[in-house]
């Protein structure tokens, strides 16, 4: 299921891209010379492609469904490092991980 969610990945940035997995469900995309708008259009593109179809794991016949969620955050403090970028990615993934509190929860 990790190699197709890969595939799925690859099929939406462009060919300067570079795709790869952080580690456990976690996948990073390089894009070099991107704005964040950008950025925000092809994360919204890989949800949906991975929304839209099923995945059908491996010596299975039934489909299942998967979701994904995007965040980013835009109040950086100066310049990045890979530790600091990838440290934010972190962040921002357990944060959207967490349950969203709703207005019938309150």
């Amino acid at each position: 299921m990790l190699r197709e969610l890969a595939e799925r990945a690859v099929r939406q940035v462009r060919s300067v891209d570079l795709v790869g997995r952080l580690g456990g469900e976690e996948f990073v995309v390089v894009m070099p010379e991107t704005s964040l708008a950008g950025a925000v259009v092809v994360a919204e593109r890989f949800r949906v492609a991975v929304a839209e179809e099923p995945f059908i794991p491996q010596g299975q016949s039934e489909k299942l469904p998967v979701t994904g969620q995007r965040r980013h955050r835009g109040d950086r403090e100066g310049p990045d490092t890979i530790d600091t970028l990838l440290k934010r990615a972190d962040d921002a993934l357990y944060a959207a991980s967490m349950p969203v509190a709703t207005a019938s929860s309150r």
